[in-house]
């Protein structure tokens, strides 16, 4: 025997179409004031749109804005990698023709025989930044 809270579920799933109501709570409904009130009380309340109406026009204006967005910023990150790099490229020119280059290349093998090691702290450093802005 299902109890009156059982009997609530299911009038809730059909005042709301997800179910129909069986004859079981139908002849429960006939001989129970507590779930004929809970019944009325539901009637009340008026049912909403499953659906609502969804405007693609501003939706996709907003993707095309956001698109925007991101495009500028990458226009602006290569800009900036390109002047850095023939601005290392220049540095590291300028010390070689000024006699630094055994210097130079101490530092570009520590850079070698280290950077494999730092890789990973910037790859999760990057996957973190990448989720807090998604």
């Amino acid at each position: 025997m299902k109890t009156c809270k059982e009997y609530e579920m299911e009038i809730l799933d059909a005042h709301y179409g997800e179910a129909k109501m069986s004859e079981d709570c139908l002849s429960h409904l006939a001989s129970c004031a507590s779930c004929r009130e809970f019944q009325e009380s539901l009637q009340a309340i008026p049912v909403s749109d499953p659906e609502p109406a969804i405007d693609e026009w501003a939706i996709q204006e907003s993707v095309r804005a956001a698109m925007a967005v991101v495009e500028v910023r990458n226009k602006r990150e290569r800009l900036l990698f390109f002047i850095l790099t023939v601005l290392l490229l220049a540095g590291g020119l300028g010390l070689i023709m000024r006699g630094f280059g055994n210097a130079l290349w101490k530092a570009y093998l520590t850079i070698y025989l280290v950077g494999p090691f730092l890789l990973p702290f910037f790859v999760w450093k990057r996957q973190r930044g990448g989720q807090e802005h998604a």
